[in-house]
């Protein structure tokens, strides 16, 4: 199979964002009226949240003329993947599209909660209790009814060890009887009660304000049991982390996925091609083109070049700066080599980003705090050429929570490098004497370029200290190890990239404590473990922040991380002029959903239209 020269790549890009927390906004979304209460049954304790969210009907949708609806092309460049619960959606092309959830997020980087499935929800005076009105008339992409106990399973099928989802936790991991779930103790979520068919209560351990968000998350999208059950053998969150499997024929679904998204699957071939069809039972009316495909960019003999003739194919590419700007300029430009001229240019702002170097406190040498305050002087290395690390053409990060994110403090939350400090504290460490004779071992878990910027990083204590460093494998990916000591808790240290999945601090400062897995506790992770607890049930937005702010300032000052870069989230896009309509959210949702394609255009494909 072609995949199989990729798959440790991939495998691997997919882990280094797997630790992705999603974060949460108020519990009332900011377009809501003032709240009025209602009368609900049988929790009586219980307000609304949004006394606009009433059950919708299915609007009648008037298709346009035929002509005019047509077939859109977008690249993929890794793999199709069919199961939302599979860990990182950043490549998940598949998710907005096809599988929705209760809610959704609106427009913007602000992050707006408002209803999908669900067509109103409530929440109890202590913020432990929410009550989900699910629409009336809901079906999957098949037309089977979809009711509150298809909620309940598919949370429950997210949380069963046996799933391997990694981001569960993050997202569910707040429902009463979640812990007794992943652990295998129980196989039923305690804190889901299936009211009635369209009503779902669902309890939390301790206030929540995010979690209508955490609920926008693809892990929580509603599936069908009886579909999936007719998938086949495959494990897919198995099979992203580099689980391989004796024939390619357990790769190929016994039955396409079903979902209750705006489109619908009618042809998946996960490494080559899908194709997409309006979903005719979509509760928000169907989307008003005739198909949607997604083709692999490459192709399987392109050696990773992009061609002329994919420019030609495809509708919607990503692309840089310097080819948005000649677009922008009215001059045509290059994508990977390759000329262009038919594009429009479309500037996206999506969540900022940020990467770091996480040390594990459970483990030696990272279990002494002078030894890491020793690395992080040093390594906190400002170079003229404005980047930490050589090749990395994003802002220098000086603390965890990026610009323009909530939470971020405009001066420096951390302290250039101090090489005289930093000799001090190394030599203070209880580490001083071994650290030389026993290397620091960096495990990849498949993410190039990481293994080489961690190397580059490590290169300031090797030169400083006498430290020995490696990578663990060379030029090989060794996937298998990774798992094997994130699952022990042995990591010494992990590459993080995280995209946050919602608008507040905890997206990102709430993913440190599990960075290296359950069994990696040390005294260091659940104290800040407590302080997260503590910030995240706070209701008010400007408590909650200043105390994600004093978390910041506690993680950078006891070393737990080295911050590396900030990406300000501005995504390029190009756009064949005939598409309009197309978005990319901020965090998650339909690309396509609201896409209108003018057939009648010059530029477009003459070749489709007799298809």
């Amino acid at each position: 199979m072609r995949a199989s020269a990729t798959t440790a790549l991939i495998c691997g890009m997919l882990l280094a964002v797997a630790c992705t927390t999603p974060a949460t906004p108020s519990a009332t979304p900011a377009h809501a009226p003032e709240p009025k209460p209602i009368q609900v049954v049988p929790a009586d304790d219980i307000i609304t949240q949004d006394a606009d969210l009433a059950t919708s009907v299915i609007p009648e949708v008037t298709p346009p003329n035929t002509v005019d609806r047509g077939t859109l092309f977008h690249h993929f460049f890794s793999f199709l993947i069919p199961d939302p619960v599979v860990d990182d959606p950043s490549n998940g092309f598949l998710f907005g599209e096809v599988f929705s959830g209760l809610v959704r997020f609106g427009d913007g980087v602000e992050g707006e909660i408002e209803p999908d499935l669900a067509s109103s929800y409530s929440v109890s005076d202590d913020g432990k209790r929410y009550r989900f009105e699910l629409r009336e008339g809901l079906q999957f992409s098949d037309g089977s009814p979809l009711t509150a106990d298809d909620v309940k399973w598919s949370w429950e099928r997210a949380l069963l060890p046996e799933t391997g989802a990694r981001r569960a936790t993050a997202v569910l991991g707040d429902i009463v009887g979640a812990s007794e779930l992943l652990s295998g103790e129980t196989g039923e979520l305690a804190g889901v009660t299936v009211v009635d068919d369209s009503t779902l209560e669902v309890t939390l351990e301790s206030r929540q304000p995010n979690f209508p968000a955490l609920l926008a998350d693809p892990l929580a999208s509603v599936l069908s049991a009886d579909n999936v059950g007719n998938w086949g053998t495959v494990n897919w969150s198995d099979f992203m982390r580099g689980v391989s499997y004796e024939s390619e024929w357990d790769l190929i679904f016994d039955e396409l996925p079903v979902g209750t998204g705006p489109f619908r699957i009618v042809e998946l071939d996960w490494e080559s091609e899908a194709k997409l069809e309006p979903n005719p039972f979509y509760w928000d009316g169907e989307p008003q083109i005739d198909s949607l495909i997604y083709r692999d960019l490459f192709g399987a003999d392109s050696d990773g070049r992009i061609e002329s003739e994919s420019l030609r194919r495809f509708d919607v590419f990503h692309a840089d700066a310097d080819a948005i700007k000649g677009v922008l300029e009215g001059t045509p430009g290059t994508l990977g080599g390759v000329s262009f001229g038919i594009f429009e240019a479309k500037i996206f702002e999506t969540a900022p980003e940020v990467a770091f170097l996480a040390l594990n406190s459970a483990v030696a040498p990272f279990d002494d705090v002078e030894f890491r305050r020793a690395l992080y002087h040093s390594a906190l290395r400002e170079r003229p050429e404005g980047v930490m690390i050589d090749g990395v053409p994003d802002e220098v990060a000086y603390g965890l929570l990026p610009p323009q994110f909530p939470g971020h403090v405009s001066d420096s939350r951390g302290e250039f490098a101090d090489l005289e400090l930093a000799a001090e504290l190394f030599q203070s460490s209880r580490y001083s004497a071994s650290s030389q004779t026993d290397p620091l071992t960096f495990v990849s878990d498949g993410s190039e370029p990481y293994p080489d910027l961690v190397a580059d990083l490590a290169s300031e204590w090797v030169e400083q200290f006498g430290i020995g460093f490696e990578v663990a494998g060379g030029d090989y990916i060794p996937l298998d190890r990774f798992e094997s000591e994130y699952a022990s808790g042995s990591l010494q240290m992990r590459y993080v990239h995280v995209k946050p999945s919602f608008p507040d601090p905890h997206a990102i400062l709430g993913t440190i404590p599990t960075l290296f897995g359950p069994n990696a506790e040390s005294d260091e992770t659940r104290e800040l473990a407590a302080m997260l607890e503590e910030a995240e049930s706070e209701s008010d937005r400007v408590a909650r922040i200043a105390k994600y702010q004093a978390i910041e300032r506690h993680v950078l000052d006891r070393a737990l991380v080295i911050p590396v870069f900030w990406d300000d989230g501005t995504i390029y896009e190009l756009v064949k002029p005939y598409v309009h309509g197309y978005t990319r959210p901020a965090y998650h949702g339909s690309r396509y959903k609201d896409v209108t394609i003018d057939t009648t255009h010059p530029d477009y494909p003459a070749d489709r239209l007799s298809q």
